[in-house]
Order: C-alpha cells, then sequence, then structure tokens
C-alpha cells in the first residue's frame, strides 16, 4: 500500500491480487463501508514507490481517490499544508488503517502476482 496522491475524496478499493483471489474482496469492502464501497478492480500494481515491489509478485491494497486537484498541488510552491482538508485526511487515515489491521491480521492469502506484472505509475 502507498498514499502518495494526497487526501482527496476515497471512492474505491483497487486491488493487485493474485489469480483467484475475488473472494477477498467482499469482505474488505465490508469494512471499508465508512469510506467507500466501491470495487475498482484488481489492477493495481503499485504505485510510484510501491510498483518495483508488486514487478516482482507482491499483491497490492490501494484506495481509489479523486485526485483530480493532485496535478495542480504536488510538488509545487502551492503544495502547502493550507490545502489539506482535515477530514479528508481522517477519511483516507481511516480507510488505509484498516486495510493495514485486515491484511496483518487475517489469514487471507492475497497470492501472488503473475511474473513480471507491469508496474503503473
Amino acid at each position: 500500500m502507498e498514499s502518495d496522491l494526497g487526501a482527496y475524496p476515497v471512492w474505491g478499493l483497487e486491488t493487485g491480487f493474485g489469480p483467484g483471489r475475488e473472494s477477498l474482496v467482499a469482505p474488505i469492502l465490508s469494512v471499508l463501508a465508512p469510506v467507500c464501497t466501491e470495487y475498482a478492480g484488481n489492477g493495481t500494481r503499485g504505485g510510484a514507490d510501491t510498483g518495483p515491489l508488486c514487478a516482482r509478485g507482491v499483491p497490492a491494497l490501494q484506495l481509489a481517490t479523486d485526485a483530480a486537484p493532485y496535478i495542480d498541488l504536488h510538488h509545487s510552491a502551492n503544495d502547502t499544508f493550507d490545502k489539506v482538508d482535515p477530514a479528508l485526511l481522517r477519511e483516507n487515515i481511516a480507510g488505509y488503517a484498516a486495510l493495514l489491521v485486515l491484511a496483518a491480521s487475517g489469514d487471507a492469502d492475497f497470492g501472488r502476482l503473475p511474473a513480471g506484472a507491469t508496474p503503473r505509475h
């Protein structure tokens, strides 16, 4: 998991699970229901920081957000804390914390990705 797009409204969950792991999605979404309810598919291969791990077969979980303002702010002079919406930051933290607890405490095997999975950036 990584959250590199800032704290924008969460709308869904995207996974990067190995083949045959679709049954794991519904229970995860049930826990995430206060934050998001939509499944964005099994297409994530990580972001800029985790993509190389996914390319080596490590599964991924990612919150899908409406990050339209990302391009205008990220790594610019306008990328300052006053642009952060505390409520959206809490929403993102809650979602990732729930994913972390589920991944760390469950017995689910997310499966390895196919060898050479192409990272998305």
